[in-house]
């Protein structure tokens, strides 16, 4: 997913190993329990197949491979893959689910299913000022998960907000984050904010709010935390 692709309802896109949906993706999902069934790649749009009801259809109606490839236009080895849990263009499913007469299609998750050994290794994982910052972030009451390979580090979060945080310990890499930083924020629609090392490194002019280690220390809590990062912030 590019920075001028548009975030289409009902898709699932993924930036960074992180999923990204529409507001009104996720309303649907909260107030009607409508899960997506699309998600993007590389060429456009795919849906997740349920392979096992897929080969159930198939022998219920007597079909062979052969029967199906030719009714949607393709081979019987693509059939097979289908069967398989391969993903299938749009197109193509919905051809499936008129010859079969019923939905094939398989909800795309864009939740995390993060449990205790996952955040376990994720901080094993943390450099030392990573853990710092971690700590820093809690004591002031936010609550802190770690990411791992991804270009936000951290997401932080009280009753009121959520914040994806960054974390960059060299001065001569900072540029580059704060452009991929404000990018992922973009797209997701989030507060962000990226925590450096040195005093010195951090500004008030950045298109992505940067706080220091030392200045982030001082801060009495969330609410003193929340202030800077508005002062700070650049429309």
């Amino acid at each position: 997913m590019n920075r001028e692709e548009k975030v289409e309802d009902g898709v699932v896109y993924s930036r960074y190993s992180l999923p990204i949906i529409s507001r009104q993706t996720l309303t649907s999902y909260l107030t009607e329990g409508i899960e997506p069934t699309v998600r993007a790649g590389p060429g456009g749009f795919y849906v997740e197949i349920d392979s096992q009801k897929l080969r159930r259809l198939r022998a219920e109606k007597m079909l062979s491979l052969g029967d199906i490839a030719a009714a949607i236009g393709t081979t019987r080895r693509t059939v097979l893959m289908y069967e398989s849990g391969m993903s299938a263009s749009i197109d193509i499913a919905l051809k499936m689910e008129e010859l079969l007469e019923e939905d094939i299609l398989s909800y795309v998750s864009f939740l995390w299913n993060v449990d205790a050994q996952d955040l376990n290794v994720s901080f094993r994982k943390m450099k030392e000022f990573e853990r710092m910052v971690k700590a820093e972030m809690e004591s002031k009451g936010f609550s802190v998960f770690p990411l791992r390979k991804s270009i936000v580090n951290f997401i932080a979060e009280d009753k009121e907000i959520s914040y994806f945080g960054g974390i960059e310990e060299e001065a001569s890499r900072i540029r580059k984050k704060v452009e991929y930083l404000k990018e992922f924020y973009e797209l997701s629609n989030k507060d962000g904010i990226l925590i450096v090392k040195k005093e010195s490194e951090a500004s008030g002019d950045s298109e992505v709010p940067i706080i220091s280690y030392s200045e982030l220390s001082k801060v009495k809590d969330n609410q003193e935390f929340k202030e800077i990062l508005r002062e700070r912030r650049v429309d």
